[in-house]
């Protein structure tokens, strides 16, 4: 009687492409939140640096300013408004 020995033989090259094409598009994503990220804490900095223009409402030769803040929904357009506020 002869002895059959079952064995599965999976290729080490496939498994290997697919964990490092999850490795690619985990860092690929990971890469574009943090870009994103600074783009949002850049956008909030500003707005809060460029208010200080606005914040003495008339001018030496006494003309008034005022404001439109547009996206004013968004949550540094919500602080910039209340800053000039």
């Amino acid at each position: 009687m002869t002895d059959f020995k079952l064995s599965m033989h999976y290729p080490g090259f496939l498994f290997s492409s697919i964990f490092y094409f999850g490795l690619g598009t985990s860092a690929y994503f990971c890469g574009r939140a943090l870009l994103k990220l600074g783009r949002h804490i850049m956008t909030y900095f500003k707005s809060v640096s460029n208010a200080a223009k606005y914040l003495n409402p008339k001018s030496p030769s006494g003309a008034t300013y005022s404001a439109v803040i547009y996206g004013a929904g968004t949550k540094a357009g919500r602080i910039y408004a209340h800053y000039l506020a």
